[in-house]
Parts: C-alpha cells; structure tokens; sequence
C-alpha cells in the first residue's frame, strides 16, 4: 500500500527587502522601538550620573565649609549666626568716613563750596567764561581750581570744577 506523501507545511514567505527599516521587527519589538528604549536608557543613564555628580560636589563642598569655619557640623548653625550678628552690630557701630577734603577755601570764594560743570562745546576756558559771564575772580578761582589758564581748550563733555557763592555773580 502506497501511502500519502504528507504535504509539506508552508512558510509565509519572508518580507521584501524594500520595505521600511524601523518598522522591521528584530527580536519582538521593531526597530523602531528598541531605539526608543535604547535612546530613553543612554538620556537616564546621563541624568544619573550628572545627579551623583552634583550631590558629590555638594559633600565636598559642605565638607570644606565645615572645616573652614573650624566647627563641626550638628544642624543647627548658632555659631555661624553669632557670628554674623556680631558683624553686623560691628558695622553699624562704625561711622561712615566723611567725603574728602578739596583743600582750604580761595580767597574770595564762598567758604570752599564747589559746582561741577560739564562743557556743552569745544572752546577757551576764557570763551566758555565769558558765555557764563563769570567776573575775574571766578575765572582766575576755576583756573586754580581745575589746573587751566584762560587759554586752555575744553573739550565738549568735559567736568570743570567751579566755585559757588560769593564771588559777585549768580550761581
């Protein structure tokens, strides 16, 4: 007796070569998704390691702080905040330092009281007086006092020093 050949079991035929590269399954997920998994493991496993990073460098920092002060560490800070208010109460015990001194007061010159003036244009300190209408004494006093002659040239922008009150002409 002749028997059947059994017939033989038939494979799907495997995809075509053309198809898309992420979708192609490797194992029992598809490209696409272990690269998913595979970029989500590389970013946690740098957030890891910049976080053990840090709380390392908070350690050492907190060490040398402890050792710079001299005093070990318990939680609460008392001394440190002794410290500090000594401080504090030092600094407001000190006067603040007065401005300096400009030097004696001209003769003729209103008790050594100054005003900055800025020159609005390139001149003659003599040119520059005259449009103030500034009398002699108060040219000669801003002469002595910036270190000019009545020739000197001003530039625009530049701070003159001149002196206030009694010298015979408005302020």
């Amino acid at each position: 007796m002749s028997e059947a050949a059994p017939e033989a079991v038939r494979r799907p035929a495997a995809p075509a070569a053309g198809g898309n590269v992420l979708t192609r399954k490797i194992g029992p997920l598809p490209t696409w998704a272990w690269l998913t998994l595979g970029l989500a493991g590389g970013v946690g496993y740098i957030w890891w390691r910049n976080r053990q990073n840090a709380s390392a460098t908070a350690a050492d920092n907190t060490a040398t702080d402890t050792a710079a002060a001299g005093t070990e560490s318990s939680g609460d800070d008392a001394g440190s905040i002794a410290t500090l208010q000594s401080e504090i109460q030092q600094l407001q015990g000190e006067e603040s330092t007065p401005p300096p001194d400009i030097g004696p007061p001209l003769p003729g010159i209103g008790g050594g009281k100054v005003k900055v003036l800025t020159v609005p244009k390139a001149e003659t300190l003599a040119a520059y007086a005259k449009s103030r209408k500034w009398n002699a004494a108060t040219l000669k006093a801003v002469e002595a006092l910036n270190g000019l002659s009545a020739s000197s040239k001003l530039k625009k922008g530049q701070k003159i020093v001149r002196p206030t009150g009694t010298t015979g002409e408005p302020t």
